[in-house]
This record gives structure tokens, C-alpha cells and sequence, in this order.
């Protein structure tokens, strides 16, 4: 590999700084080389994307991050013999971009594809879009096989299983349909569907906006069961991703966004606020523009039943709680206090540690976008709360994306079956 002289924007970590050795034990790991066989020379290159000041000279490697953008490649040299005067190197390690891709739509049986996409628009039954009837549907033609289009012997409308439902209008086969709403499950990137599909992407990013609005329009918004809950806030750094800057008086915001203190929506931090059932396993989340009294109030209150008891922190955005007919206790962690136990039991049951650990998931889930303007990052949050919630792709889940069926409804009509 070229060095900087040579490749412009690629550069090479200084062997003495500390930072190469720790990034080498870091990529090393990710592709599996365990870290008795690092050892030696360690060359590190790394691509600078845009100026953020001398990282070479960064002394961490937290702090090496936050100056660049990608480590490009690793070149590990071990000494080659105790009598050998040069390096070889051992292990050369590339740094992927992103996931490999692996189409596979051809491999999948489109009328199976078809039915299964008829079930879940359509959990009663194929019907005409205009007159409602079940009866009388004859096929009207077979050019899209194996997707029909239908008159109907009522009212003489001529429609197809696509017809006024979320996927309408769409002129995709429906091997494609299934993996696109396979992906936004998934939280696979938007980019790397696109190219599995051989679609465009702004086309694809629009539809996967519109399919993750209904699915937080459609969420289940009934309050927790559980009567002991955990309470806490997170701040995600959130700009405008896509919008261009033309204003030189409005820059971009910079990456890596460290202001102190509480985040909020002006200043690209929107807290995310969780409430989470210790029983049930089960969260709500919201995108909030701030993290005070009256935003945390109303949080906790929707997604709690009266006389629950609530564990937060000191923050005291929650000092209210208690008011609210919630049984409230708290951990202070600015005096280094995580959990307490306050029955005597035994068991340290006052602590947050539940959101605290659920937080690191978020960001996993958030971090193959490379970014979300904070426009749409509720819905992205969302399909990270379904998808803790429900584990598993189900019914309620798909009904809820597609815009058939919210979770609330779904969860009604299983409690009080008509």
C-alpha cells in the first residue's frame, strides 16, 4: 500500500503512537485473529475524510476516531526469525465498508412470495377496494403474473392485491416486495438493499420512510402491564443528513457532536426517552426535542398504569413522578451509586441498568445508517423498539408496517374477542 506521499488522503499512524497498537487488537479481533498472534510492527493507514485537525497526533483511540473518518487497512509485521534482520508481514487486514452483498431474489418462488404478500394485505380476504365485496372477483388480466388483476362483478372495478394498500403503484416483482420489507426489519441500510435489488435509492429511502411512519402510527401505545418499570434518557447525535448547506453562516454540523450537557433538538442531541417493563421485557420509546419535567412526565405516565413503581436516576426531569401517583426511587450515578436495595431483601432492585444496557443497542441498530437526520429518527428508533419488543417478524408486526392494522387494535381484539 501507497503511503501518504503517494495516495494523497491515505495515511499512516505513526509507530509510536500508542493508538496503533490498540486499533490493531481491535480490527483483529473483528476478523477473528486472536491477540497472541499481534505482535511486533504494527502499520495502521486510515483515510482522512474531511479536515478535523492533527490526528496523528491523537493519543487515544477514541480520540483518533473522532479526528478521521474509516480505518482503511492494517498491516501487522512480526519478526520473521531470531536471526533474520527484516520484517515480513504476518497479517493484512482490511477494514470492510459495509457487509458483503448477497442477492438472492431469483432464488425465491415469486408465487409464494405473491400469496404470502396477499396474507398480509388482506388478513380477511382479497376484496374490491371500492365496494368492499368478497364475492364475484374474476381475473381480469395475467401480464404481471403472478400478481392478477381483478374486475369486480359488483361495481366493475378493476384492481389488483397492491391496490390502495402502502405498496401500491409499485412495479416490483414480488420476490423484491418480500426482501425490501424483510429489510426494513432488519435495519439493513438502505444503500446496501438498493444495490441487492438493483433499485434506486432515493426511490427505496421514500418508501422505507412511508412503511416506518405507519409502523409508529400503528405501534402499540397501551401502557406497560408491568408493576415495576425503569425510566432513563439518551442523546443521539441527530443533524440533518441530506439536507445540503448552502448558507457559508450554516456549516454542517461537525461528526462526532461532544456538547456538554443535556442534548436537545436545536443542538443535533434529541433525546430518546425509554420506559422498559422489568417482567415483561417490553419498552416504549419516544424522540423528544428536550429531556425536561414536563416531556419525562408524560412519558412515564403513557407507558405506566398508576401505583407502578418506577426506578430512574437523579435527573431531575423525573422528580415529578411521585406525583403522578407513580411509586418513585432513584439511583444517584454522579456518586458512583448503579443499583440499591432498599426492601432489605437482598436483591438491589432500585437501578436503571435495564435502559442503560438497551441504550448500547440502539446505537448498534442506528450505526449501518451513517447517520439519520433527526427528521425521521423516530422512525428508525421505532423499528428498533418493535424489534425488541416482538423479537420476531409477526403478524401484528407486518400489519402495523403495511398499514393494515395497528398493534393497539390487534392487542384489543385478543383481550376482548367480539
Amino acid at each position: 500500500m501507497e503511503t501518504e506521499e503517494t495516495q494523497g488522503e491515505l495515511r499512516q499512524i505513526p509507530e509510536t503512537n500508542g493508538i496503533a497498537e490498540s486499533l490493531s487488537q481491535s480490527l483483529g479481533g473483528f476478523v477473528g485473529i486472536p491477540p497472541r498472534a499481534i505482535g511486533g510492527r504494527i502499520i495502521v493507514y486510515y483515510r482522512q475524510s474531511e479536515k478535523r485537525g492533527p490526528a496523528d497526533a491523537a493519543t487515544s483511540r477514541e480520540s483518533f476516531l473522532a479526528h478521521v473518518g474509516q480505518v482503511v487497512e492494517m498491516v501487522v509485521y512480526s519478526q520473521a526469525g531470531s536471526g533474520d534482520t527484516h520484517d515480513v508481514p504476518t497479517h493484512v487486514i482490511t477494514a470492510p465498508e459495509v457487509p458483503m452483498d448477497f442477492p438472492i431474489g431469483d432464488l425465491m418462488d415469486e408465487h409464494a412470495c405473491y400469496a404470502q404478500l396477499v396474507t398480509w394485505l388482506h388478513p380477511d380476504g382479497l376484496a374490491c377496494p371500492r365496494c368492499h365485496q368478497h364475492d364475484d372477483l374474476g381475473v381480469h388480466s395475467r401480464h404481471r403474473d403472478p400478481i392478477l388483476d381483478f374486475r369486480c362483478g359488483h361495481c366493475g372495478r378493476v384492481f389488483n392485491a397492491l391496490t390502495n394498500t402502502a405498496l401500491h403503484g409499485l412495479r416490483r416483482r414480488p420476490s423484491e416486495l418480500v426482501l425490501i420489507i424483510r429489510g426494513f426489519a432488519q435495519g439493513v441500510p438502505t444503500a446496501q438493499l438498493a444495490r441487492e435489488l438493483g433499485c434506486d435509492r432515493s426511490e427505496l429511502l421514500n418508501l422505507r420512510h412511508r412503511l416506518q411512519d405507519l409502523a409508529f402510527k400503528n405501534r402499540d401505545i397501551l401502557p406497560l402491564d408491568d408493576p415495576v418499570l425503569e425510566g432513563d434518557e439518551a442523546y443521539q447525535n441527530a443533524g440533518e443528513k441530506g439536507v445540503p448547506h448552502r448558507d457559508p453562516e450554516d456549516p454542517p454540523r461537525r461528526r462526532a457532536n461532544a456538547a456538554p450537557g443535556h442534548g436537545t433538538w436545536e443542538n443535533d442531541r434529541p433525546p430518546v426517552c425509554g420506559v422498559a417493563g422489568r417482567g415483561s421485557g417490553e419498552v416504549r420509546l419516544t424522540v423528544a426535542e428536550r429531556s425536561d419535567g414536563a416531556t419525562l412526565g408524560t412519558v412515564v405516565r403513557r407507558a405506566s398504569w398508576p401505583m407502578a413503581a418506577v426506578y430512574t436516576d437523579e435527573w431531575c426531569g423525573y422528580n415529578g413522578l411521585a406525583g403522578m401517583g407513580r411509586r418513585h426511587a432513584t439511583v444517584c450515578h454522579a456518586k458512583k451509586e448503579w443499583a440499591r436495595d432498599d426492601d432489605g431483601d437482598g436483591i438491589r432492585e432500585v437501578h436503571n441498568n435495564t435502559l442503560e444496557g438497551l441504550w448500547t443497542g440502539l446505537r448498534n441498530f442506528l450505526r449501518p445508517f451513517r447517520g439519520v437526520n433527526k427528521i425521521y429518527l423516530y422512525q428508525y428508533v421505532c423499528m428498533f423498539e418493535w424489534g425488541h419488543n416482538v423479537k420476531r417478524a409477526t403478524a401484528a408486526f407486518v400489519h402495523a408496517l403495511l398499514g393494515v392494522r395497528s398493534a393497539t387494535q390487534t392487542k384489543l381484539a385478543t383481550i376482548y374477542p367480539t
